[in-house]
């Protein structure tokens, strides 16, 4: 078994930012917890955030160096909270890892990691046109497939697939 490194002592600057970090995150890093784990793994929340937690404090130094720590917080909390579905998955020798929602199984990370990075809504809108930004709203805040959006908007759903791609690059460029 792996043994676990006890965090160093924060020293009261840390401790500040840390505090300052988790408040400003609280309720988005629950949401992105509690998104990845559904209902099925719920339970695992409170070891999601202890994980996170501890994670943070061994990290404090190069997060207070990072341009964006919140969406740092964000990513950590989405992987942390895969590790413990798939940790918890194979305990559970009843259920394997690929019965676990395939909703949770991401196409492409890259633009996951950006899409977090980005800190959803308003990091994102004074840098996309305003179409840009309908779509970004329908396709990852609404969570509408390429279809719906063209549909919705009014526009090919080839012109959605441009949008997308180049909402990746803006977003990938800026964060």
């Amino acid at each position: 078994m792996k043994k676990r490194k006890h965090p160093k002592k924060l020293s009261e600057d840390q401790k500040r930012f840390a505090e300052e970090l988790f408040e400003s995150t609280k309720g988005s890093v629950r949401f992105v917890i509690s998104r990845v784990l559904g209902s099925k793994y719920a339970y695992l929340l409170n070891d999601c955030l202890g994980e996170l937690a501890l994670l943070v404090c061994s990290k404090i130094e190069e997060l207070q160096k990072h341009p964006q720590p919140r969406a740092w917080v964000y990513v950590a909390a989405r992987n942390i909270a895969h590790k413990q579905m798939e940790k918890d998955a194979k305990f559970q020798s009843s259920v394997s890892i690929e019965e676990t929602d395939q909703r949770l199984k991401y196409t492409d990370p890259g633009f996951e990691e950006v899409l977090y990075s980005a800190e959803i809504d308003q990091s994102v809108k004074p840098f996309l046109t305003g179409r840009e930004y309908q779509v970004f709203c329908k396709l990852f805040k609404d969570e509408n497939d390429i279809k719906t959006v063209s549909e919705e908007l009014g526009i090919s759903e080839s012109t959605v697939r441009v949008l997308k791609k180049t909402l990746t690059d803006k977003l990938k460029k800026l964060f």
